[in-house]
């Protein structure tokens, strides 16, 4: 604050000037909780300065219901079907569950050791229990990943060796088996028991 002069009368009624003081202040400090307030709008301003920066100005084209939208879905949907003409068909020689009469085929190009593909092979045994066999047949195909999962492809040999003992039934058999026993999480193989 400003010092303010102030006019005054004197005990002979001459008016005078002096100087007046305010009443001291204390310093503003700021509490813990201010300053996480402060740093967090901070923070917020750089993601958003960022995300601004970093995108160029350009806008979502995923918008649900815009031209952009519909152009790339069915781009997608044609690359889709073109994908699915290279697939060889689903014959008796292919591990299936279900009918090869379906209406529903499901074809997993698939790894033993992988641990996504662990996790759809729980969905994919849920689908199968839950529809009959003329609904939905489920076809595994081997696609073992040898950069990631170096004894993958030991895995997709022995169960084709189930297969060629025990037939489609085996391989079902071991896969559920195999998958049944793994711990992604702790990145070991546990031993294999084949019922």
């Amino acid at each position: 604050m400003v010092n303010q002069i102030v006019p005054e009368k004197d005990t002979k009624g001459v008016m005078n000037s002096t100087n007046e003081t305010p009443p001291t202040s204390k310093p503003v400090t700021m509490d813990n909780s201010s300053r996480n307030i402060s740093m967090s709008i901070i923070v917020a301003g750089l993601i958003i300065a960022g995300a601004i920066y970093f995108s160029n100005g350009r806008t979502p084209s995923n918008i649900a219901g815009t031209a952009t939208d519909t152009d790339a879905l069915a781009a997608e949907a044609t690359a889709t079907n073109e994908l699915a003409k290279n697939v060889d068909p689903v014959t008796d020689s292919d591990h299936i569950r279900g009918s090869l009469d379906a209406k529903v085929t499901i074809v997993e190009f698939s790894d033993f050791d992988c641990p996504f593909c662990q996790r759809v092979h729980e969905t994919f045994k849920q689908i199968a229990s839950e529809y009959s066999s003329n609904d939905v047949a489920w076809v595994y195909r081997h696609l073992p990943l040898t950069q990631l999962h170096p004894n993958a492809d030991i895995k997709a040999f022995a169960s084709e060796c189930a297969a060629e003992q025990g037939g489609n039934d085996a391989f079902w058999r071991f896969a559920d088996a195999y998958i049944a026993v793994q711990d992604p999480a702790a990145g070991k193989e546990l031993p294999i028991k084949v019922a």
